[in-house]
């Protein structure tokens, strides 16, 4: 009764994921579940045992294997997702730098078509799609469309900026962008005037961290993470809890780059009793 098209959309949903977590290799396997169900619907039609059976018909047939590939990104996730509803349904990556925007001042798109008022903005979004032309002066300029927190919105990039950051212009990737903006009525019109990925902005924000540990155990573990992290403003606090209740508090002399990245390898490590951004 589902054919593979409606399979696919279902799998890009996440409509499986309390079976099998992993999206893509659902999807990569739905010809042979298809196939599976197909042949199992035949021997219940025909009544015929499975070969390995206990007497009821079909049962006896072993589950087809799903193929070895890992889970799609994060952006390669909701890019799925919006084949299948037509927008984004997971939580938006920029979710997780609420902290980063503050620091950097960041407003949605929302908020700053409410205020009504023109000039340089900052803003943070995901690029969704870049289409490039030509004016009738000669010049190329784009259109790119971003989503933020609560919506889309575009923006044009003129030739100067097209021309520095186009390397960088990828979709699916986030942004730090620093915009202006004119408003026509009630329509706003936003105009990049730079932008960088969001983890460089985050970079840069000088973000700090406390890490919380209750023994030695995780220590040679978050060794390396800190010595891959270098090269940052971010202080880092290492916090030991000892036996008494007491804490003892260094904050290491390093500066370190607190990315998403970082508190990801960080949270990662067995141990870790906690590690909270400042």
């Amino acid at each position: 009764a589902v054919n593979k098209r409606q399979m696919e959309n279902l799998a890009r949903a996440g409509a499986f994921d309390s079976l099998c977590p992993n999206r893509a290799q659902v999807f990569n396997g739905i010809e042979t579940l298809l196939r599976h169900a197909s042949f199992a619907q035949s021997e219940r039609s025909s009544g015929q045992m499975g070969l390995f059976g206990s007497g009821e018909a079909g049962t006896g047939m072993e589950m087809p294997a799903l193929p070895e590939i890992p889970e799609w990104s994060e952006s390669e996730r909701v890019k799925e997702e919006r084949e299948a509803f037509g927008f984004r349904f997971s939580p938006h990556l920029l979710d997780d730098y609420e902290k980063v925007l503050k620091r950097l001042k960041v407003k949605t798109c929302e908020s700053i078509i409410a205020a009504g008022k023109p000039g340089p903005r900052r803003m943070a979004g995901t690029l969704l799609k870049l289409s490039e032309r030509t004016s009738k002066k000669g010049n190329r300029y784009a259109k790119l469309t971003f989503e933020d927190t609560v919506g889309e919105f575009e923006a044009i990039a003129f030739s100067e900026t097209l021309a520095e950051h186009r390397a960088i212009l990828v979709e699916d990737s986030t942004f730090f962008i620093r915009a202006t903006v004119q408003f026509e009525g009630e329509s706003a019109r936003f105009q990049v005037q730079e932008l960088e990925p969001l983890e460089t902005a985050a970079a840069g924000a000088a973000a700090g961290l406390a890490i919380v540990v209750d023994s030695k155990a995780p220590l040679a573990a978050l060794r390396e993470v800190l010595a891959a992290g270098r090269r940052g403003q971010g202080q880092v606090r290492l916090i030991t809890r000892l036996e008494d209740g007491s804490e003892v508090e260094v904050e290491l002399r390093q500066g370190y780059t607190v990315s998403k990245q970082f508190l990801d390898s960080v949270h990662a490590i067995p141990g870790i009793v906690e590690a909270r951004e400042l």
